[in-house]
């Protein structure tokens, strides 16, 4: 799986989401769909999670920091997860839980979403 091309180098998944991970295990093993996985990722510190993505897959990043986006879209040579992605990556640029209600995460309890700034140790079992 590619990461990115930059920093990290191709074909790994780095950091907490590698293909081991929670969250790695789960997209790897999530029941896919005719029509692809839908994927919703609050904050491009997650953007990595990109590399998951197949063909037919949307993966829809939030994030508030133009900066940011434009690092993870390829800026400086830093990051290419993004474009190296088989799936369709769309970002939506604002607060999240205002951008939310604008568009919201496709498919948000049907698939899966990550909360890249929020540890899991505080999301209550119930809710897991």
């Amino acid at each position: 799986m590619v990461a990115d091309g930059g920093c990290f180098g191709e074909g790994i998944a780095h950091r907490i989401y590698y293909e081991q991970s929670g969250v790695g295990l789960t997209i790897l093993n999530f029941p896919r769909q005719s029509g692809g996985l839908r994927v919703g990722v609050l904050g491009l510190g997650a953007g990595t999670l990109a590399v998951y993505g197949q063909s037919g897959d949307v993966y829809r990043f939030y994030e508030i920091n133009p900066v940011v986006i434009d690092l993870a879209r390829g800026r400086g040579g830093y990051f290419s997860f993004l474009s190296d992605s088989k799936a369709k990556i769309e970002i939506v640029q604002g607060d999240a839980r205002i951008s939310w209600n604008r568009k919201p995460p496709m498919g948000f309890f049907k698939n899966m979403m990550s909360l890249s700034w929020i540890p899991l140790a505080v999301i209550p079992s119930r809710c897991i």
